[in-house]
């Protein structure tokens, strides 16, 4: 390399760009490792497995195998590292903090985040506030952060088939920190298969227009019928602009998260479909827990159309699903050495000019 002689600064100007050619390819970026974690309702068990990168999951390990009853929806707290389980047996929805070791995840003890509860589905949002169904009871409930790090399993009424026509039952249920979305698995022809109300209910105005084609239920809350496809529906995911649900026969449905699209059936293949889990990129995950196995398939989709589901893993009995996803990460790259000399060299240039 020749470097001018005049004009003093382009020789350090020439070296420093050298150098910062060199550190930009001596770290290379390692993408996050991805695990997809599954209940089993019959065994109380919960299981995980590193997704591989075409999707699939090899290997599923257990990850908690005692102290359940019947584990049914879970959910992770990214944020925090922990993982939220739904057991109708126990009557709680209940939490472990979740550890990376290499590829091997652990828990620790068991936390009660939300007792007396005929819980079979649980959420959390992107600020840790819990939200969970109540079947029996008919009701949505709400444990904020605050209670949850404190451990206070005091629940907030948040919605109540008494005052909202547009629950019956409700099962699944996501959140998006502005809405919240569950199935219904009573009356959903009628009252909704899926439907959606502000996750923080306001009292109306006469300026309120918050979704135009809501109805507001008797306490002022905006509520919007999304889907009515079948009368009972189970597990729910969000997946960008999109909703995944299933029902008690073989399918499963997607529709627009705002309302404003028909639902699509996506297929029609499966047997006994339960839970649903997003990978946060492009993959949708679903339980079949007659298959014993765990579905797959490209999601969101700019349009919604059926498609081909593919076996990403076999787990007995499989019903509630939730995606961890460990930091990505810098690592040295073998370039660093491999150009570590002419580095040297443009270090001992710059300092010559």
């Amino acid at each position: 390399m020749v470097f001018p002689r005049s004009g003093g600064c382009l020789p350090s100007l020439y070296a420093s760009l050298l150098l910062a050619c060199l550190c930009s390819v001596a770290r290379g970026y390692v993408e996050p490792r991805k695990f997809l974690l599954a209940s089993n309702a019959r065994n109380g068990t919960i299981y995980y497995g590193q997704i591989s990168n075409n999707g699939s999951v090899p290997h599923m390990k257990v990850l908690v195998k005692e102290g359940l009853e019947h584990p049914q929806g879970i959910a992770v707290d990214q944020k925090r590292s922990l993982l939220l389980v739904a057991d109708s047996g126990l009557r709680k929805v209940v939490s472990y903090g979740l550890s990376l070791n290499g590829d091997t995840m652990s828990v620790d003890e068991q936390t009660s985040v939300a007792d007396d509860a005929d819980v079979r589905w649980v959420a959390v949002d992107g600020t840790g506030n819990v939200l969970f169904t109540d079947e029996l009871r008919q009701k949505i409930f709400e444990v904020s952060v605050a209670h949850v790090l404190e451990g206070n399993t005091t629940a907030s009424d948040l919605y109540d088939a008494a005052t909202l026509t547009q629950l019956s039952s409700p099962g699944g249920i996501a959140s998006d920190n502005f809405f919240v979305y569950w199935t219904n698995k009573k009356d959903g022809l009628t009252k909704g298969t899926v439907a959606r109300a502000l996750q923080a209910p306001v009292a109306p105005s006469n300026s309120s227009n918050i979704i135009l084609t809501a109805e507001t239920d008797s306490g002022g809350s905006m509520v919007q019928t999304l889907s009515r496809t079948t009368d009972k529906s189970y597990g729910l995911c969000l997946a960008m602009d999109k909703i995944f649900y299933t029902d008690t026969e073989k399918n499963v449905w997607a529709a627009a998260a705002d309302g404003n699209s028909e639902a699509v059936l996506i297929s029609d293949q499966l047997e006994s479909p339960r839970g649903c889990a997003w990978d946060g990129e492009s993959l949708v995950y679903i339980a079949d827990r007659t298959a014993n196995g765990i579905y797959v398939f490209p999601g969101p989709m700019a349009n919604l159309v059926a498609t081909n589901l593919t076996r990403a893993a076999d787990l007995e009995d499989a019903f509630g699903l939730a995606l961890f996803s460990a930091a990505g990460r810098l690592v040295p790259s073998l370039a660093l050495m491999a150009w570590a000399p002419l580095a040297a060299l443009a270090a001992v240039t710059a300092r010559a000019f």
